[in-house]
């Protein structure tokens, strides 16, 4: 009988940075009003808690909380969800679009996307745009 995988809870910055797509890749998502909307040069690491990865790490906790990383020219088109996100800027610089408002924002910042508003990332510069994601967008 095979061995039980424990679960895992501690994850150092070696372990976070291990992207599930070692290439930035592009992509099409549909926002939950049916609209499709393009991510351009991106790639991502879930941390437990998304019900996408509960195998991988023998628990969910009905969260989506990982890292993502936008590539140098990449960007997320602009786009909403039902439920609050919450972003915490790790490296690089981007411009960030939520509502009407737009800043540039690098290392230390904190981004929320309340309910139903818009929000679009451009990533500038010749480094990538990473940063920790947290949402409940798999209870939508």
């Amino acid at each position: 009988m095979p061995k039980k995988k424990s679960p895992k809870y501690i994850f150092k910055k070696n372990e976070y940075t291990q992207f599930e797509k070692k290439d930035y890749i592009d992509q099409v998502l549909t926002e939950y009003t049916g609209r499709k909307y393009k991510l351009n040069q991106i790639r991502w690491f879930h941390l437990p808690g998304e019900k996408i990865v509960a195998e991988k790490y023998g628990y969910s906790l009905g969260i989506n909380v990982g890292v993502n990383s936008i590539g140098p020219g990449g960007f997320y088109e602009a786009h909403k969800h039902k439920s609050p996100s919450f972003y915490f800027v790790l490296s690089g610089k981007a411009k960030v679009k939520v509502g009407d408002e737009e800043k540039v924002v690098g290392p230390a910042t904190w981004i929320v996307t309340p309910p139903g508003i818009n929000h679009y990332v451009e990533t500038i510069g010749k480094k990538p745009f990473t940063y920790i994601t947290c949402d409940t967008l798999n209870l939508d």
